[in-house]
C-alpha cells in the first residue's frame, strides 16, 4: 500500500523547493508550537514560526534535510 503525504508536508515541500510563502502558512495550523535549539522556549503560533522558517530558509540556501517523520497527527522533520 502507497501512503500519501499529509496535505501540510506536501504544501512545505512547496515551500522548501519554491520559496512560496502561502504554501508555508497553509502547511502550519494556527497553533503551531516552533521549537528550535537555537530559542530558550518554545515559540507558539503561526505568525512567528513563519517569521522564524522562512528567515532560516533565506539564510541556509543550501540546506537540506533527509528524515521525516509522519505521526497521526503530527509531521517532524
Amino acid at each position: 500500500m502507497i501512503k500519501t503525504q499529509p496535505d501540510g508536508l506536501a504544501k512545505w515541500h512547496i515551500f522548501v523547493r519554491e520559496r512560496d510563502l502561502q504554501a508555508l502558512a497553509d502547511a502550519l495550523t494556527n497553533d503551531v508550537l516552533f521549537r528550535s535549539p537555537a530559542l530558550w522556549k518554545p515559540k507558539e503560533g503561526k505568525a512567528i514560526a513563519i517569521l522564524y522558517v522562512s528567515s532560516a530558509a533565506r539564510v541556509l540556501e543550501d540546506f537540506t534535510y533527509h528524515p521525516e517523520f509522519v505521526g497521526d497527527n503530527a509531521v517532524a522533520l
